[in-house]
């Protein structure tokens, strides 16, 4: 069970990210097990123990009033241009699993890549992240080895 006393206080976050209008309350940095759409445009994340440890609110300028949120540049996350999976993997003519195997296998030797809210939501990549999948992918080709030129 969660602590809510002032000792065990979680302390709640809010990010609004414009250039993918979403807004996210995080009430606990515990990890999500779950998300689920509850009505259109709001996710709500599970922990293990099935409570609410997260809101997130897409088209958040549609829904939600951001005067006071925009205000503050605490809780407004500037990422520059924002791609996708399914967007890099376009740009690179290459499928979306490809993609997703590079970031596994770039977070497995700890290297940070993308921003994912849960397991449902989409990751989002920055310009940067963008940069590191193309490097990882140039310095870890695919396929077998290349055989040396018998001469």
């Amino acid at each position: 069970m969660n602590d809510f006393s002032p000792k065990g206080r979680h302390i709640m976050q809010v990010k609004y990210y414009p250039e993918v209008d979403m807004l996210n309350i995080d009430f606990s940095t515990t990890p999500g097990a779950d998300a689920e759409e509850v009505t259109e445009g709001f996710v709500f994340t599970y922990d293990v123990q099935g409570c609410v440890i997260g809101i997130e609110v897409a088209q958040a300028s549609k829904r939600v009033c951001l005067k006071e949120i925009e205000k503050n540049d605490a809780y407004v996350v500037t990422m520059g241009e924002v791609s996708t999976v399914s967007t890099l993997a376009a740009e690179l003519g290459v499928g979306e699993r490809s993609i997703q195997k590079t970031i596994q296998a770039m977070r497995a030797t700890s290297i940070e890549v993308g921003q994912q809210e849960s397991p449902a939501h989409p990751i989002l990549l920055t310009e940067a992240d963008v940069l590191a999948v193309k490097r990882w992918r140039e310095q870890h080709p695919r396929g077998r080895p290349q055989v040396a030129a018998e001469g």
